[in-house]
């Protein structure tokens, strides 16, 4: 298994879906189709049933502009029997038609069905029908399929943003998949972990359409400053970057039939060697650490549990806990991502015990190198890549005034920033516009924001203008 970077993810969504070249075979990847109880697009080789007469939904991704029909069928591709039709219309690029229902009403259990769309710019719809239907001869490539199988299969699972989920795979009979969904309203990097001593994981992530955006089945994933140094042994993990949408991620073993166990851990966060959760003070937090029978014979044991950054315990401090001890206190408000998964085991085990030694040099650096909490925050347009060298970087003004600590000032990017945000907390804040620009009192004020709300505390507002 590789592990995808946050490049990879993002560049090979932003290819499905902002634009690429068309060619024969592209096009099965390109469309998707569903109708409920199901609400993004089913995937080639599912095992499902619809509600009969319920709307039904055709999808198109990045596709060249042109006419387009669709059709279900009952059968295989050149062995089939027509249901219904439907001509979509004139669409390019990504595109969503909901048509009137399919008559599933005497659908059997084993039965094979597919949806075909496929482009009629010269109105090819008879030498197609009688392509998928007779086994003709295409008028051309120009079309893509989706099959399934009719039958009782699992409703996709909805999940939050952090969350832990343990499960198990198994049934009647193989491929053995669990289905979660989740949804981000904004732009986000996440990291999503599949472990179980049970099987060799396998995870994928896919897109609100069913496009594959990611899969990882390698086992080795970099935990701390050197790969050569971690060994998660047959568990994944993927990582990116993601824009606002719905994503499906896909849980199973590496051969698809193998039953047992598993944790799935979606935590909004990179994979960068330092990652600060500023961010996530005060807020329940996923921790990842070794498990009790980790070991260098056993790397695949690890566990996830929830708990809350910061408070009186100072949980996720990079260094001594609260109140201070002699430990090395690191500023006192350095929270990291690695720090907070080595107190957790800490508190599971011990300070000294072996299995949490297996992770402290992923939290060694932290102490001196990230960023401070109690320092500036920068937040960035809502479709910025990064704040640059600035940091701690954050993708809303809610998050940064959520991470900051009383004092602190939040310097916001110039643009216009349609979020409400309200400060809930009895800490003095100052936010500041356009940190990307050099402002006199002469210059004009790019930053628009619409009205703040304090309902404790204080938010002191410069070179920012409030409009509706």
């Amino acid at each position: 298994m590789k592990k995808i970077s946050s490049f990879f993810i993002f560049g090979l969504f932003l290819y499905a879906v902002l634009g690429q070249v068309a060619f024969a075979g592209d096009y099965d990847s390109m469309i998707g189709y569903y109708s409920p109880p199901y609400t993004s697009s089913i995937v080639s080789g599912d095992t499902l049933r619809f509600t009969a007469y319920n709307p039904a939904h055709y999808l198109g991704t990045d596709m060249p502009y042109h006419h387009y029909y669709g059709d279900v069928y009952r059968g295989t591709v050149g062995n089939s029997t027509l249901i219904n039709g439907h001509y979509l219309g004139y669409f390019g690029d990504s595109w969503e038609k909901i048509e009137s229902g399919n008559n599933y009403d005497d659908a059997a259990d084993g039965e094979h069905y597919f949806v075909a769309i496929y482009d009629v710019d010269h109105n090819e719809v008879y030498e197609f029908r009688s392509y998928f239907e007779h086994g003709s001869t295409p008028p051309h490539q120009r079309f893509g399929v989706i099959t399934w199988i009719w039958g009782d299969n699992q409703l996709p699972t909805t999940i939050d943003v952090p969350d832990i989920k343990t499960g198990g795979l198994g049934g009647l009979s193989p491929p053995f998949i669990d289905y979660y969904t989740f949804t981000l309203p904004s732009q986000t990097d996440i990291t999503i972990s599949l472990f179980s001593t049970d099987f060799n994981t396998f995870l994928t992530l896919k897109s609100h359409t069913g496009h594959k955006l990611a899969e990882d089945d390698n086992g080795h994933v970099d935990w701390g400053d050197h790969e050569t140094d971690d060994d998660l042994g047959t568990n994944s993990e993927i990582s990116g970057e993601l824009i606002p949408g719905t994503y499906t991620i896909e849980v199973t073993s590496s051969n698809f039939t193998t039953i047992g166990t598993y944790t799935l851990v979606v935590r909004d966060i990179g994979t960068d060697a330092i990652e600060t959760i500023c961010d996530k003070m005060g807020h329940q937090y996923p921790a990842v650490f070794p498990g009790p029978t980790h070991g260098y014979d056993t790397p695949n044991d690890w566990v996830a549990k929830m708990i809350r950054v910061g408070g009186d315990d100072c949980v996720g401090r990079c260094g001594g806990k609260c109140p201070d001890t002699n430990a090395v206190s690191c500023g006192k408000y350095r929270y990291t991502r690695d720090c907070l998964n080595h107190d957790v085991c800490a508190g599971e085990y011990w300070h000294l015990d072996p299995r949490c030694n297996r992770i402290v040099d992923s939290a060694d650096d932290d102490c001196i190198s990230a960023p401070d909490c109690a320092g500036d925050h920068y937040v960035r347009q809502p479709f910025a890549s990064s704040c640059g060298s600035k940091a701690p970087c954050y993708s809303t003004i809610q998050n940064a005034i959520d991470a900051a600590v009383s004092g602190s000032k939040i310097k916001i990017q110039a643009g216009v920033y349609s979020e409400k945000f309200i400060l809930n907390t009895s800490k003095s804040l100052t936010l500041q516009g356009g940190w990307d620009s050099d402002f006199t009192k002469q210059t004009p004020n790019w930053t628009f924001i619409k009205a703040p709300k304090a309902n404790q505390g204080s938010l002191t507002l410069q070179m920012v203008t409030i409009r509706p």
